[in-house]
């Protein structure tokens, strides 16, 4: 492979002219390539390629250890000798222009610190991976079938994915899994393995960016697995040709449109009816609610959100028995408070919490202050033009994201973008492609920075991005955490430079607080819509359109808050909400019958404290405090990352806690630099690859066991916990072992072991079983905590000691053995000949 500065070289010897051959290997000098050939239409400007320059210059210093040069040319357009020495490049003039090498540049760190800075710089240019591949996890059966994967990233997205596909119709699934562990392939793994089934997964995400790259991801699995979807979208978004959503709903009835992402405000308006005849047909697999912790932090602004609780409801109820939808809430980070809020809104039978958190080890972070807002801009914008490609910069507002546009534009910078809400379908993929550089023919980016409001970004897989730029506070850590985390999703390191102003603070305190409704004005619209519904014993249809004595006008305005009432009441317990469509009429056609459904919500009551008025008072107050304090601790996080004095990832860490069932479950702290950890600690590490200054182990969470898991042998089972099935001679182990074993999967049992299955019987068992999944234990993790089902196959051999403890207890075991085996109590008995509960295999096979 041609060395970095070699491939800048042909490219700048051969300018005007693009040079023939080969791509260029590097992703810089591709993105040079991009931006020379974007000059003569203003698609590129002077400080694009100095910056781009620059960065190539340095990642090859970082390579080699020593100072290397490129000779540019001077010409219409090109940077000039001054361009050059503003970008931090010592310049040399030639015949052609000019020879130039690059000095490096880190945030402003204290004298004590440099050093450390400047080997940061260095291994974030080097760009090697922050931690050794490690070797994958072995597949279980259902897994290799669905996916194609041999293997698991990590434990923790094997347990999530067992967890996910062995729930029950019905069940609810809360998944804490980091970014980079596969938890696109862990949402649609049961829908993969069971492809032929009528029935749609959704999969809602929170902007129109995310759910166009998450399409672009599916199809991109899909097309793995060799099923095709030509000529239909799988992404339902507001802007798209009406015929499109048409055929889309119509899919989504029939149960055709096999995978569906789509926003919380489609599934409440223009999808409501197809999803609601999907799920009365049992034709609504899998509700995936992607980025999970939004719904408790955006369910003020955006209330659809906490409206997926009541659409989901309904589905339930209205579903065949043994055809309901399996809920999954996914997120990279979850905190204790988002957790409950979850499991309150979208109750399981059961409910299972998957905790695999861990901190990514590859941002390493940079704090400034100044006193004075001219000093941050000057500070922002040198950063941005002498600090790695691709970045993004973030700001608070729509109208700073104008300004940082613009002053970027002011320096000669063209490559630049900018994304807020008010953005359309189109823009928005238009940026991403550009930064991305997919998918034109070309692969051409167009953008090398993009300047954005914090909506944008998250969850979108831009894997090479080498700097996060804040431009503001955020107001809360968790905001915070998720901006950086657009840094390193390649697994390399990343650098993240935050510069506060003197007003950002205030700033962000306003964006934290969100206005909830008090006890007197709440009582008021609680009342106002009780008496003006309609009911039948405790379940009503009330109208958000109510208005109360003193607020009798009718407006957006008063429907949202009215709205926010019914959410708060129904997270204090008091009311359960179900669909905003009840008469199940089409909310997919305009007019006024389409909005009077959407203005009308059905309300279960479910405490008496709901029609008196002290004790309502109490309930909402009980919630309102919990709802603050949630918002107070999210913001004092993030005031304590910058005012210093602990390391961010100890921060983090601390944030991202919570307990499940008497269990307090907490994340590792794993931090690669910080301004506390560059002053106080010594980093260490592997050979070979950047140190970390602190490193947590890997999660290993244990697989959920579902409340209902089947025992179809229960009855032979008596008052034992265990099940000794045993076959007689070799025939009878060939012949109808297997079979059994088959048997038992369709029966709803999932997870097998022992030594007796090999990976040749498994992948047979899963083809037999299909679209039952199955889950082979290989390690003893499940004979260990799995509190389900299961089967265990010896061959002559006594069970090892994590399986005798096992049958020790009262967890539920399947002994699957030769006859002859002897007891593991007293060598020299047989098993079958003084166990309590003893079944031939033939026997076991009739009642089966």
């Amino acid at each position: 492979m041609p060395r970095t500065d070699d491939e800048a070289q042909l490219l700048l010897d051969k300018w005007p002219d693009p040079p023939v051959g080969a791509v260029p290997h590097d992703p810089v000098v591709r993105r040079l390539a991009d931006a020379l050939a974007g000059l003569p239409a203003d698609g590129s400007g002077r400080g694009d390629i100095t910056a781009l320059v620059r960065q190539v210059l340095l990642q090859t210093d970082a390579a080699t250890g020593q100072t290397g040069r490129l000779a540019v040319p001077d010409g219409a357009g090109l940077p000039r000798r001054q361009d050059w020495a503003a970008a931090r490049c010592d310049v040399i003039s030639t015949a052609r222009g000019f020879s130039v090498a690059a000095r490096p540049w880190h945030p402003p760190t204290p004298t004590a610190q440099r050093s450390a800075a400047a080997e940061d710089l260095r291994q974030i240019l080097a760009a090697r991976p922050d931690r050794a591949v490690a070797a994958p996890i072995p597949a279980d059966p259902f897994w290799s079938t669905a996916s194609g994967l041999r293997g698991y990233r990590s434990t923790g997205q094997r347990q999530a994915a067992r967890a996910v596909v062995t729930a029950p119709p019905g069940g609810t699934v809360i998944v804490s899994l980091p970014t980079g562990q596969g938890k696109t392939w862990v949402a649609f793994a049961p829908t993969l393995l069971d492809w032929s089934r009528r029935a749609v997964t959704v999969i809602v995400v929170p902007t129109v960016a995310l759910a166009l790259d998450v399409e672009r991801r599916v199809e991109e699995l899909l097309a793995t697995r060799g099923h095709r979807t030509i000529g239909r979208r799988l992404a339902y978004v507001g802007e798209m040709d009406e015929s499109a959503k048409a055929a889309i709903r119509q899919a989504v009835a029939e149960g055709r449109q096999r995978i569906l992402v789509t926003s919380p405000e489609a599934v409440a308006t223009g999808l409501s009816t197809a999803l609601q005849h999907a799920a009365r047909a049992g034709r609504l697999g899998h509700l995936i609610i992607d980025e999970a912790h939004l719904v408790e932090q955006w369910g003020v602004f955006r209330p659809h959100y906490q409206d997926l609780a009541g659409y989901r409801r309904t589905w339930l109820e209205q579903a065949p028995a043994g055809q309901r939808v399996v809920t999954v809430a996914m997120s990279a980070t979850l905190t204790g408070h988002q957790v409950h809020t979850l499991a309150g809104m979208f109750p399981g039978e059961p409910t299972e919490l998957v905790w695999a958190s861990n901190l990514r080890p590859e941002t390493s972070y940079y704090l400034a202050s100044f006193p004075c807002d001219d000093d941050r801009v000057d500070a922002v914008l040198t950063a941005a033009a002498l600090l790695p490609r691709p970045m993004v910069l973030y700001a608070s507002t729509r109208a700073d994201v104008a300004l940082w546009a613009h002053r970027l534009r002011g320096r000669n910078y063209r490559r630049v973008a900018e994304i807020t809400g008010d953005d359309g379908l189109a823009r928005r993929a238009e940026v991403l492609e550009g930064w991305r550089g997919y998918p034109g023919a070309s692969g051409a980016t167009r953008y090398d920075v993009v300047v954005a409001t914090s909506a944008f970004g998250l969850g979108l897989d831009v894997p090479d991005v080498r700097t996060v730029l804040h431009a503001c506070v955020p107001e809360t850590i968790d905001r915070y955490y998720q901006e950086v985390g657009r840094g390193g999703r390649d697994g390399r390191p990343c650098l993240s430079y935050l510069a506060e102003g003197p007003d950002d603070r205030a700033v962000a305190y306003g964006l934290n607080r969100q206005t909830l409704i008090g006890d007197e004005r709440g009582w008021k619209r609680w009342r106002s819509m009780f008496r003006a519904g309609t009911w039948d014993g405790r379940v009503g249809v009330v109208p958000l359109t109510a208005t109360q004595a003193d607020y009798s006008l009718d407006t957006q305005h008063n429907r949202a808050w009215n709205r926010r009432t019914l959410h708060l009441m129904a997270q204090a317990g008091l009311i359960e909400l179900r669909s905003n469509n009840p008469s199940g009429a089409s909310a997919d056609r305009a007019g006024d019958d389409a909005q009077h459904g959407r203005d009308m919500v059905v309300v279960k009551i479910v405490k008496a404290e709901a029609n008196d008025e002290e004790a309502w008072g109490t309930a909402m107050g009980i919630r309102r405090d919990e709802k603050r304090g949630a918002q107070d601790a999210a913001i004092v996080e993030m005031l304590d990352v910058l005012d210093g004095g602990r390391c961010i990832g100890e921060v983090l860490a601390g944030y991202y806690t919570s307990e499940w069932e008497d269990d307090r479950l907490g994340t590792g702290v794993t931090c690669r630099g910080c301004p506390d950890c560059r002053a106080t600690r010594r980093p260490h590490g592997e050979p070979d690859l950047p140190p970390l200054y602190r490193v947590a182990p890997a999660p290993n969470p244990p697989l959920p066991a579902m409340t209902k898991a089947p025992d179809p042998l229960a009855g032979a089972r008596g008052a034992s916990s265990w099940l000794s099935l045993h076959w007689r001679d070799e025939r009878e182990r060939a012949d109808l072992v297997p079979d059994l074993l088959e048997r038992l999967a369709r029966r709803g049992v999932a997870v097998f072991g022992g030594p007796g299955l090999d990976a040749a019987t498994a992948t047979a068992l899963q083809a037999a079983a299909r679209p039952a999944p199955i889950v082979v234990d290989r390690d003893h993790d499940l004979v260990d905590g799995y509190r389900g089902t299961v089967v265990w196959l010896l061959e002559g051999d006594p069970p090892d000691p994590a399986v005798v403890q096992r049958l020790d207890s009262p967890d539920v075991t399947y002994l699957v053995h030769p006859a002859t085996l002897g007891d593991h109590n007293r060598p020299g008995i047989a098993l079958s000949e003084i166990h309590s509960a003893v079944l031939p295999v033939t026997t076991a096979l009739e009642i089966l």
